[in-house]
């Protein structure tokens, strides 16, 4: 039950994709570099990290309520009108939202479903977060970690850790400080969980694999 490759082990890596493995069109960027003008177009790259896609791009034609998409990728031309939206902002100003084209759900990012050959939102093209394909207690290392840098420590566990900052307060900080260790205790709990199952099932393996030898 529960054993080393198989019921609840590794499932973080045997799920769906995340947005990292899907081409993103973040509408927030558009935005900044003032390409949202009705008739104006703009013309890129699909980037992911350091590397293109394939040498995929994308262009657009904006008009008032929707931008017509025009992309290829590896060499096959496409298509899609996708319908924007603007909310207005508390300072002033409007924000501006794609509507996936398949539930009209308002989304920042819509992602190139590669299924259906078109952009849509997270949850039509059924993506996870990279944070909900970890375990519990990589979570908890991740957490800890946040506070060590957030307080201008080392990313290193095996430095001490931060003291109070200037200009915070010194039960903020204690507060930090245990929520921090809380954290760590949990990371290095899970990691000692997951070492003795595995040495567990390492002994398994060589119990079996000894009586399928037999005797000498």
């Amino acid at each position: 039950m529960g054993g080393y490759g198989s019921g609840r082990w590794y499932r973080w890596n045997d799920g769906k994709d995340t947005t990292e493995d899907s081409l993103p069109l973040d509408i927030r960027d558009l935005h900044r570099k003032g390409l949202l003008v009705p008739g104006g177009t703009f013309t890129s790259r699909w980037w992911r990290g350091e590397n293109t896609a394939g040498g995929s791009s994308i262009g657009g034609v904006v008009g008032a309520d929707h931008v017509l998409l025009q992309y290829s990728a590896n060499g096959r031309p496409a298509q899609e009108k996708v319908p924007l939206d603007w909310t207005p902002c508390h300072y002033g100003g409007r924000r501006p939202w794609w509507k996936c084209p398949e539930c009209a759900r308002r989304a920042a990012v819509l992602y190139f479903a590669r299924d259906h050959f078109r952009f849509l939102c997270r949850r039509c093209c059924d993506l996870a977060y990279p944070s909900q394909r970890e375990r519990p207690h990589e979570r908890a290392r991740r957490k800890a970690l946040a506070i060590r840098l957030r307080l201008g420590g080392s990313p290193n566990f095996f430095d001490p850790f931060p003291t109070c900052p200037k200009g915070m307060r010194l039960h903020t900080w204690w507060r930090l400080f245990r929520e921090a260790h809380r954290h760590e205790m949990a990371w290095l709990a899970g990691l000692a969980a997951e070492t003795d199952a595995l040495c567990a099932h390492t002994d398994r393996l060589l119990a079996t694999s000894g009586k399928l030898a037999g005797p000498s």
